[in-house]
Order: structure tokens, then sequence, then C-alpha cells
């Protein structure tokens, strides 16, 4: 909060500074304050046209709100202006990520090609196959990485689904459930094990997977309006504390530490964000939940 302050006054005598609008660009970033960042962000790719950082930037902040054309339009005029920039990799796999949303599979593909092997990029190249009706080669893709990764909860979940199509339901509810121990409240993994409890004849416990699909729809919705929230003001600690709180019930250990260091970035004070980021941080606890 120190930090933007200062930068706030420089701008008041140097409305065009770049490092100070690229800092206020950055810190809105980091606590949630989406459009205030892409303000920010956009004056400094307007201002330095050889500057590839701010467009990346904004790649990643439409990719966070699943708007997935804008992204890849700002990836793309960010390699364009350095296609050797340090972050290289990142950038394409989360271009190629943001393609596939798209069902621009292809193009996804050859952007992997390039990316170093991982949990992440063997999961996307999957899918970007099996939206290719390639079942056998996203099939190996998957048991790829989940070698690298067995609580690669996305890789499980679409080795489960391949698992239900090939009507090897056994199969299909052994990854599933181990996809649900890692994300218990995902609506994609839920449908599946509904379908899956269906076909292997267990209507009750059909039943009940579906009692918790509807009380994760509940929980992402409140965790969206939150997101909103944060997106308004950049400067509410306490909306930020509670979406780590939901990040952490959905299973998104990563995002809740976000949304908790950006409660402690704007409220030092708060013992409670600090006590529930060193809890998260805890190797042994890291699964439990933050009440």
């Amino acid at each position: 909060m120190e930090a933007g302050g200062v930068w706030t006054r420089v701008l008041a005598d140097e409305p065009e500074n770049i490092d100070a609008l690229r800092w206020l660009g950055v810190a809105h970033y980091e606590v949630g304050a989406l459009p205030h960042a892409e303000n920010y962000l956009r004056k400094v790719a307007l201002l330095d046209a050889n500057d590839p950082r701010p467009l990346r930037v904004i790649g990643l902040l439409y990719r966070d709100v699943e708007e997935h054309g804008n992204a890849v339009e700002a990836y793309r005029e960010s390699l364009r202006r350095d296609p050797e920039q340090p972050e290289i990799a990142a950038v394409r796999f989360e271009m190629a990520d943001s393609l596939h949303q798209l069902h621009q599979d292809r193009e996804a593909l050859e952007l992997l090609e390039s990316c170093d092997a991982s949990a992440d990029v063997f999961t996307v190249r999957a899918a970007c196959l099996m939206n290719l009706a390639r079942t056998d080669e996203a099939t190996r893709m998957l048991d790829e990485a989940i070698l690298q990764d067995p609580h690669h909860a996305g890789a499980l979940a679409m080795r489960g689904r391949i698992a239900l199509e090939k009507g090897d339901a056994i199969a299909a509810e052994r990854f599933l459930r181990r996809a649900k121990r890692i994300s218990p409240q995902s609506i994609d993994v839920l449908h599946s094990l509904i379908a899956t409890y269906l076909r292997l004849g267990e209507p009750a416990k059909a039943k009940a997977a579906q009692q918790e699909l509807k009380n994760a729809e509940t929980t992402w919705d409140e965790y969206h309006k939150l997101v909103n929230r944060a997106a308004d003001d950049a400067a509410d600690a306490h909306v930020r504390f509670e979406l780590g709180l939901y990040a952490s019930r959905l299973g998104l250990n990563d995002t809740a530490k976000w949304w908790l260091r950006a409660a402690v970035y704007l409220d030092p004070k708060s013992e409670e964000a600090a006590a529930a980021l060193k809890k998260l941080n805890h190797p042994y606890e890291q699964a439990q939940s933050l009440e």
C-alpha cells in the first residue's frame, strides 16, 4: 500500500512515467483488482511499443476470467514484440491453453511442442488430442502426466472420462475418486462420478454425488461473486481473505495462497490472514480446510 501511494504521487507529476505505471499494474494484478491492473498495463504497452511484458500480464488477466479470445490476442502481441523473451515457455503454454479453450486445438498443439515436458503440458496436449478424436494418443499423454505428477487432478479426471467412454466404469471410478480426493469440489469430476456410479448400478452413490455437485455449484457461485467484488475494490483486504478460504474449500491451494498474500499485502496487521496463509503453506496441513 505504501509503494502504491508513492507511485500514485509520481503519476500525479509525471502521468507517463512508465515505471510507475508498470508497478501499479503489477501491484493491482497481485491483489486481484484486474480492471485497474489492465488500465495501467495498457498505458505501459502504448508508451513502450517494444515491451512484451505488459501484454503477457494482460493475457494472464483475461485467462484468469476465462476471456480466452482476449487472452490469445494479448499473448500474440507479446510474442510479436519479443519472440525470445525470458518467459517464452510460460507464455506459449498459457496461450496454448487459451487456444484449446477456444477449440483451436491444432494451433495449440504446435505451441505445446516447444514447451518443456510437464504434467500441465501433457494434460493440455491430451485435451487437444481428445477434441481431435485422437483418443489413444491422449491416453498416452495422460499416463505421462500422471507419471510425472500422481496428484494432478485434471489428468486423473480426464483419464477417468476416457475410461468411462471406453466402457470401463471400474477404472473410471478409480481415476475419478483419486481426482476427487485432490479436488473435492470440481464440477467436472462430480459430473463424471455421477455418470460412473449410474453405469456401475450404484444409484445411492450417484445421489450422494449429485448432492455434492449441488453444494459445489453453490460454493463456486459465491466464489465468483467475491472475485467480482475484489476486482471492483482494490483495497478490500477482508474480501481477499474470504476468497482465500473459498479457494481452499474448492481445492485451489495455489489460488488460495495468492488471495491470502493479497490480504496480507493490503492489511499487514491482519493476523487471521497471516495465520491462514501460514497454515496453508505448512506441508502437513496443506490439504486441510482453513476453517
